[in-house]
């Protein structure tokens, strides 16, 4: 890769350079040393795509400017007619703006000073080494409302979902905000008109002008909520909600989590309860590309409580969902579920001897046989919390060696990983002091690592992250001190 992009940008370079030329000299110029040679040649300014090349050339005024070679190595074309020609700066012109260089690459510089003639003296040469790109992670601007889930289709484009309360009331509106790959807007999304409250939990957006979002609505002013499913689908133009089903004999139930591979294939996990009993039990939704359905989705076995929380969808005939269960104890237990483009089953999977407690929150899988499960594990659902994460490598689940930060209780709330050797995790973890902080872990296809993320003042806490490239990512969370959207984005 990146011998093609040197070579690309040379070829640019000579493109641009075009104009300097001035005269013509033949193919198989030699060098001599009855004209004066260049000298003082530098190199400033250096960048990791740019440098400015200066000189001086001699006060004999058989001088008339000078010819600029290069090649992408570390040794300088030796003659007028090797390389890759840059330019001819007439007299009295002494520098040369090089653009379109390739990050961390070694290129070198030959200047010929020439007579009108054609003939050229010996080189003066340089060879420079491009800066590394600089990749980091940094809070940007975003509307001050609160994001839940983050997709981003394309290194350009981001949609981020959630709600917004009215006003001091327990009413909330549907809230999307998109990144348009220069700054976060507000945009216009659908409500319903019978209910008081919407919410939206997630996002997936399969390309840059379809998007599905999928929460719950219910009536604002009964306590307690009865949550209805509610789903919204982005055409490029508007958002509009979508008829979605909920479970039968009157039960409620809420989408937490949505995985669409294409525009006519989405499904959408959470989870529907019968408030009598209290029971719980997974939920799962499917879309055709022409109206949604409930998909069938297993529970665990003599539990009152299970629920899935994310999903994800390498093809539209694979999908791993996981969430947690319990007894209506303090004690849960990870979930993992699969669909094999016929049904759905339960997949086992292990927790840590030391913390009997375990709940998955996200998972993402760039492939059917890879997927990154994260979430945190405890002594139980009401005591501090510690990092999970788990990898399916096709054939069976295993916990990963993963670096806890040194606090007192942290979570992961989201993940992204654009290939099955490179992945994003972002959280939250609380000091002594109780006070929130972002937390991102990488993973290189070897080892999980912290990284240092930015903060706000008074708290901050990340919600998810999507990170369409191996190099560019997006992760939402809140400002714990005054509720507004927290945004951070990875890249240089």
């Amino acid at each position: 890769m990146r011998s093609r992009s040197t070579t690309t940008g040379l070829t640019a370079l000579l493109v641009v350079a075009s104009s300097l030329m001035i005269g013509t000299f033949p193919a198989n110029a030699s060098t001599t040393t009855s004209v004066p040679a260049a000298s003082h040649l530098r190199a400033s300014h250096v960048s990791a795509s740019t440098l400015v090349l200066t000189w001086q050339l001699p006060a004999n005024l058989v001088v008339s400017g000078a010819l600029v070679r290069t090649s992408a190595s570390r040794f300088a074309p030796s003659a007028p007619s090797k390389g890759v020609g840059l330019g001819n700066v007439p007299r009295p012109g002494h520098k040369l703006t090089v653009n379109h260089l390739a990050a961390s690459t070694w290129y070198s510089f030959s200047v010929f000073a020439h007579d009108p003639h054609g003939h050229f003296a010996r080189a003066a040469s340089i060879s420079v080494r491009t800066a590394k790109i600089v990749r980091s992670w940094k809070i940007a601007p975003s509307p001050k409302f609160g994001a839940d889930d983050v997709a981003c289709p394309t290194t350009k484009t981001c949609v981020a979902v959630g709600s917004v309360r009215v006003g001091n009331t327990a009413a909330s509106n549907t809230l999307v905000e998109r990144w348009n790959g220069n700054r976060w807007a507000i945009e216009p999304s659908d409500n319903p008109t019978s209910l008081h409250r919407a919410e939206l939990n997630n996002v997936s957006c399969p390309t840059a002008t379809t998007c599905t979002a999928v929460g719950d609505k219910s009536d604002s002013s009964v306590s307690p909520l009865l949550p209805y499913t509610l789903v919204e689908r982005w055409n490029g133009t508007r958002w509009t909600i979508v008829p979605s089903p909920n479970p039968p004999s009157g039960d409620f139930a809420s989408l937490t989590d949505v995985s669409c591979t294409s525009a006519t294939s989405c499904v959408a996990v959470g989870g529907a309860f019968n408030p009598g009993p209290s029971l719980w039990w997974t939920f799962v939704e499917r879309w055709d590309g022409t109206s949604w359905s409930i998909m069938p989705s297993p529970n665990p076995a003599g539990l009152s409580y299970a629920n899935l929380t994310s999903v994800s969808c390498p093809t539209a005939t694979s999908c791993t969902a996981v969430g947690n269960a319990n007894n209506g104890t303090t004690i849960s237990r990870a979930l993992v579920e699969r669909w094999d483009g016929t049904s759905w089953t339960i997949v086992p999977t292990p927790s840590p001897a030391r913390f009997p407690s375990a709940s998955l929150n996200d998972v993402s899988c760039p492939t059917v046989t890879t997927c990154i499960a994260i979430g945190s594990v405890s002594k139980s659902d009401s005591s501090a919390g510690h990092l999970l994460v788990e990898r399916w490598d096709g054939t069976r689940w295993t916990i990963a060696t993963i670096p806890h930060p040194n606090v007192a209780e942290a979570e992961l709330t989201g993940v992204s990983c654009p290939l099955a050797t490179n992945c994003t995790a972002v959280g939250t973890d609380w000091n002594n002091f109780s006070v929130q902080r972002t937390l991102v872990e990488h993973w290189n296809g070897t080892r999980w690592a912290i990284a240092p993320s930015p903060n706000r003042t008074g708290g901050s806490a990340l919600n998810d992250v999507s990170c369409p490239s191996t190099t560019t990512c997006t992760a939402v969370g809140i400002n714990r001190y005054n509720g507004v959207t927290l945004v951070a984005r990875y890249g240089p």
